[in-house]
């Protein structure tokens, strides 16, 4: 329904954005900085190089791998909190991911999996 009308749209996406960014400022959710945002910092300086370069890159490898392995209840909990929060339908994590292809032909991955691994 929200996408027929421009007007709609525009209203939720400006109520949104107020809502982004009031929880940012109350601390309820985080900007996003990070393990990428080091990393990308590191590679744009002008005096790097390459032997630095791969350290980072593998530093930032082995960061994400143990964000993935052991942050990831955490972060699962931190959401499902968010969303509980704003009234947001959470979907059930053993359910099959589709990836916009057709229903009929049943997927091989639940969604767990697509977020957890494949994200």
């Amino acid at each position: 329904m929200i996408g027929s009308s421009y007007k709609r749209r525009d209203k939720l996406r400006e109520k949104q954005s107020t809502k982004v960014v009031e929880a940012l400022a109350a601390g309820d959710i985080q900007s996003g900085t990070g393990v990428t945002n080091d990393l990308n910092t590191t590679l744009q300086r002008k005096d790097q190089d390459i032997v630095n370069a791969m350290h980072q890159i593998r530093s930032s490898k082995d960061r994400l791998k143990e964000m993935r392995n052991e942050g990831w209840g955490t972060l699962l909990n931190d959401v499902t909190l968010f969303f509980e929060k704003n009234d947001i339908e959470i979907i059930n994590m053993e359910d099959p991911y589709y990836n916009g292809v057709s229903r009929r032909r049943g997927s091989q991955i639940n969604c767990l999996h697509h977020y957890r691994i494949d994200c």
